[in-house]
């Protein structure tokens, strides 16, 4: 998941889509709960519980997670200027 100007967010499967919200969903200076699923058919966002985005699509998830960052954009080196609390990652989905 990654946050664009402007309040974007982006959701990514390494090799496969990329689904992105309208503008606005992320608001600067305020705590927000987001959430990216992918349950092997279709990719969806939440913010705050609300579903912003979803796209239908078929890929295939990496099984090693060695490769996994927080907080940064491996490799471009862009970093992430914020705060990320209370991080979960799952591996089945989990209702937000």
């Amino acid at each position: 998941m990654f946050l664009h100007p402007g309040g974007v967010l982006r959701c990514a499967i390494t090799n496969g889509a990329e689904l992105f919200t309208p503008s606005g969903v992320v608001k600067i200076g305020v705590w927000q709960r987001v959430t990216c699923t992918y349950d092997g058919s279709t990719m969806r966002i939440y913010s705050n519980g609300a579903m912003v985005a979803q796209l239908v699509q078929t890929s295939t998830i990496p099984q090693n997670l060695s490769g996994m960052v927080i907080g940064h954009n491996n490799p471009s080196g862009e970093n992430f200027d914020g705060a990320i609390d209370q991080l979960q990652v799952f591996g089945t989905i989990v209702d937000p």
